[in-house]
């Protein structure tokens, strides 16, 4: 074999492992192409193409603070939401679960996937149960 060809084939193997990721079932990543918000993807074998594709994991229950109705910025992630129910903005969020069926079908995002937020109880107005 070619020191030229095991150069390519050793490439490739590194490429291969950088693109595969794997998601337990109550996480999620939150996928950028080319900066650009292209999706949640998980939970299972998720693949990404690196270089273009920047994730980061989520999990249920993580908190962020919520930019605007319908967004929430979660470590340095903005993550689009469905919030259930009337809460202010700037208020520290906690995300519930994860369902499919909830999302955000305008400003391009989408379908078949999002993040339900449900509302802020009275008692406890600094967090989303």
């Amino acid at each position: 074999m070619h020191t030229g060809s095991l150069f390519v084939l050793v490439f490739l193997l590194i490429l291969a492992s950088s693109s595969i990721k794997i998601a337990r079932e109550n996480q999620r990543f939150v996928v950028y192409r080319l900066g650009r918000f292209f999706g949640l993807k998980g939970p299972g074998l998720v693949l990404i193409l690196p270089g273009i594709d920047k994730c980061t994991k989520i999990n249920a229950g993580d908190r962020g603070e919520l930019l605007a109705q319908g967004l929430v910025r979660i470590g340095n992630v903005d993550i689009p939401v469905t919030v259930m129910g009337r809460v202010e903005l700037g208020k520290t969020v906690r995300i519930q679960s994860f369902m499919e069926r909830d999302v955000g079908r305008r400003r391009g995002f989408r379908p078949n996937q999002g993040i339900r937020v449900p509302k802020v109880w009275p008692h406890q107005p600094h967090m989303i149960w």
